[in-house]
């Protein structure tokens, strides 16, 4: 270019690191326990879909035998009514884990 423009002689900027350890290159010990709390989460998160599906099968098994006898058709509804209710308070806790961590960070 001319006397007004840069030269075209001009370095250009480096490259960004482009390994996967960029990413935790400016991480503190917070950031790394909140990136940990995230993985977990997400597992857990992922896992809840199968299981999901494991224990409504163990209901449909469970409706499909039919109440011939009622105490213990009874009893295998209650436990899978309460495996689900344990799975969705899982999953609620796998879903916001580390939420409140990342308002006050």
């Amino acid at each position: 270019m001319g006397k007004d423009g840069p030269p075209e002689t001009a370095k250009k900027a480096a490259p960004a690191l482009r390994s996967f350890a960029s990413v935790f290159m400016h991480a503190d010990a917070a950031d790394a326990a909140l990136m940990v709390l995230g993985l977990v989460g997400a597992m857990g998160d992922g896992l809840s879909t199968p299981v999901m599906l494991f224990i409504t099968s163990r209901i449909f098994n469970d409706l499909g035998s039919g109440p011939d006898l009622l105490r213990e058709f009874s009893s295998k509804i209650n436990e899978n009514a309460r495996n689900l209710l344990f799975l969705a308070l899982a999953n609620w806790v796998m879903a916001f884990l580390g939420e409140p961590a990342l308002r006050t960070h």
